[in-house]
C-alpha cells in the first residue's frame, strides 16, 4: 500500500527555541535564561508595545559552592 503523504514531521514544539534563550557570561560565570511571553500593545493597537519575558539569573560559582558544601 502506498502512501501520498510527506514524511516530515510538522510541530509547535520546533517553536519552542524561538522563546527560550541563556547561556553562560564567561567573564562573571552568571547563568541567563529568559523565557519570551509576548508583547502588550497598548491604546487600540496605536501605543508602544510592551514585551514581557520572564528570566532567572543565576551564578554557577555559587551554585557550585552549595553543591560541594553539602558533600
Amino acid at each position: 500500500m502506498e502512501s501520498n503523504s510527506s514524511s516530515a514531521v510538522h510541530s509547535n514544539a520546533f517553536n519552542f527555541g524561538e522563546f527560550v534563550s541563556g547561556g553562560v557570561d564567561p567573564r562573571t560565570g552568571m547563568y541567563t535564561c529568559a523565557f519570551s511571553l509576548g508583547k502588550l500593545h497598548s491604546a487600540d493597537l496605536n501605543g508602544p508595545e510592551l514585551a514581557l519575558s520572564v528570566a532567572l539569573i543565576r551564578s554557577i560559582r555559587r551554585i557550585a559552592g552549595s553543591a560541594l558544601a553539602g558533600l
